[in-house]
C-alpha cells in the first residue's frame, strides 16, 4: 500500500511490432540505460501515465542474457568475467549482476516478475526473473545478499522496480504453489497469489530496503493484450525483454 506505484513512462519509440520503453522511476541516475519492450503501443486509461518523448533505444550490441530456469541462482559479471564469452553464450541462471559499463542485461518474462536492481552509490545494477519457482527458492533474495556481499552494497542504497508481471486477480494457483509458499504468504480461498506483494514484503523484511526506493508496474500481463500472457496466450505467446546498462558516458 505504500510503495509507489510507476508514475509514467519515459522514453517510448516503435520498431516494428515491438514498443521499447522506460520507466520513469529510473530518471534519477542519468548513468543508466533501462528499457522494457510491450507488445504493443497501450492504451492506459489511467491519468497518471503518459508518454513523454518518443526516441529509439540504443543499439545495445552485444548483451548477456540468463538461459532461465526458475532457480535462485544469481550469475555475477565482474572485471573477471570473459565479456566475450559471456555474451556469446547464455548464462543458466535467473539473475544478472555487474558494474561493468556497456554490458547490456537481458532477461525475458511472460507473467513472472521482472526485477530491476540499482545501486545508485556503487552503479551496480542487476536483473532478476522471478517466477513462483524462483521466488519459492529465494531468488530475489540471493540477489540483494550478492549485491551486498559481492559488490559492498548498502541497503540504504538499492532502488527496485517490480516491472509487468501477471496480477494477483489473473493468478489462481494448485496445491504445489500454495505448498511451497506456506508459511510465507497467506492465500485465500480462491487461492490466488500475488507475487509483486510477497517479494516487496521479503526484500523489506530481510534486507530493509526503504520503502521510497521500491516502485511496481501496476498492470496485469494477463489482462492488457499489449502485454505477453503464456497463461493467457499459451503456446502462441510472445517474450517481454528487460534490458539494463551502465552507460560509460
Amino acid at each position: 500500500r505504500d510503495v509507489e506505484r510507476s508514475r509514467g513512462l519515459g522514453d517510448v519509440y516503435k520498431r516494428q511490432n515491438t514498443t521499447w520503453v522506460t520507466f520513469n522511476f529510473f530518471d534519477r541516475f542519468d548513468w543508466l540505460s533501462v528499457f522494457f519492450t510491450f507488445l504493443s503501443e497501450p492504451d492506459l486509461v489511467d491519468p497518471v501515465w503518459k508518454f513523454v518523448r518518443r526516441v529509439p533505444p540504443p543499439d545495445f550490441g552485444r548483451v548477456a542474457r540468463c538461459n532461465q530456469v526458475h532457480s535462485s541462482k544469481i550469475c555475477i559479471i565482474d572485471n573477471s568475467s570473459n565479456i566475450n564469452k559471456l555474451c556469446e553464450e547464455h548464462l543458466c541462471c535467473d539473475g544478472l549482476l555487474t558494474d561493468i559499463c556497456d554490458i547490456p542485461l537481458e532477461i525475458r518474462t511472460a507473467d513472472c516478475v521482472p526485477v530491476f536492481l540499482v545501486d545508485g552509490r556503487k552503479r551496480v545494477i542487476g536483473l532478476v526473473h522471478c517466477g513462483w519457482r524462483g521466488v519459492a527458492s529465494f531468488v530475489h533474495l540471493e540477489a540483494l545478499r550478492l549485491i551486498i556481499s559481492h559488490f559492498g552494497s548498502h541497503p540504504e542504497d538499492i532502488w527496485l522496480h517490480l516491472g509487468p508481471s501477471i496480477g494477483k486477480a489473473s493468478y489462481e494457483v494448485g496445491n504445489e504453489v500454495i505448498s511451497a509458499f506456506q508459511g510465507r504468504y497467506s492465500f485465500g480461498a480462491d487461492g490466488r497469489l500475488n507475487l509483486k506483494k510477497l517479494i516487496i514484503k521479503e526484500v523489506i523484511e530481510k534486507f530493509h530496503i526503504p520503502l521510497k526506493h521500491i516502485a511496481f508496474f501496476p498492470f496485469d500481463t494477463y489482462r492488457e493484450n499489449y502485454l505477453s500472457s503464456y497463461r493467457r496466450d499459451g503456446k502462441s505467446f510472445r517474450v517481454m525483454r528487460s534490458l539494463m546498462m551502465i552507460k560509460s558516458s
